[in-house]
């Protein structure tokens, strides 16, 4: 099959988030913006996957359960990264943001369909998508309570890929939710490398090496924040 496999897009995703938290370290200057400009990637790849594996997961439960434990065991590392501080309230790392923008779709799925068995009569199926919709709106607000990464447009960003299952209108979705993100400010132009992947993704996994994914975000974070530490 042509395209490129989950795993191969997911490595990329990988690969430009690194580039982009080294871009932060350098802490100004055309390099460090070039690094960051190409992290842009990473992001609409990660929510892009969540939404997939809400879909395609046997265990809903199970699945949120592991984004919510890799959020608690990421949150050190990235807030000494980020802040310099062992806890730092005000601002939650990305596996929040992911974790949120997956109960949103739950909330979506689970409204929609019962929406759609209450109520009769042929209009009762886009019934249940704009309730279903509106509730995983809602719950996308809490991101920016709990004030985390990319707030309520990260997590918006994910219910749009589960709520479209055509890939032609999940990407366009997903890159109308970056360009309220971004605007015509210059980040935009990184997210376009993203929806090209995702473009050509081919629906097949690929290697199975999910744990890799999860542990390589706050290793990385740790990784970087030791090594930084000691460049004056």
């Amino acid at each position: 099959m042509k395209g490129v496999t989950g795993f191969q897009v997911k490595c990329a995703a990988l690969f430009f988030m690194v580039f982009d938290h080294v871009g932060r370290a350098m802490q100004g200057g055309a390099l460090s913006f070039a690094f960051r400009l190409a992290g842009r990637v990473s992001f609409p790849i990660f929510a892009f996957f969540i939404a997939e594996g809400m879909k395609k997961t046997s265990d809903r439960r199970k699945y949120l359960t592991r984004l919510g434990l890799f959020a608690f065991l990421s949150e050190m590392p990235y807030d000494l990264f980020m802040h310099g501080q062992f806890f730092y309230w005000e601002d939650q790392n990305i596996f929040f943001t992911l974790l949120i923008g997956a109960c949103a779709c739950w909330a979506y799925m689970a409204v929609s369909n019962g929406v759609s068995v209450l109520s009769f009569g042929e209009d009762s199926v886009m019934l249940g998508r704009f309730v279903g919709f509106m509730s995983g709106f809602f719950v996308c607000l809490a991101a920016e309570l709990f004030m985390a990464d990319y707030g309520f447009i990260g997590c918006l960003a994910v219910l749009v890929c589960f709520v479209f299952n055509d890939r032609l209108f999940q990407v366009i979705a997903l890159s109308t939710v970056m360009f309220l993100l971004y605007g015509t400010d210059a980040w935009f132009l990184g997210v376009l490398p993203a929806l090209g992947l995702l473009y050509i993704y081919n629906g097949e996994r690929g290697r199975a090496m999910k744990w890799l994914f999860y542990f390589a975000y706050p290793l990385h974070l740790f990784v970087l924040y030791a090594v930084f530490s000691f460049i004056p």
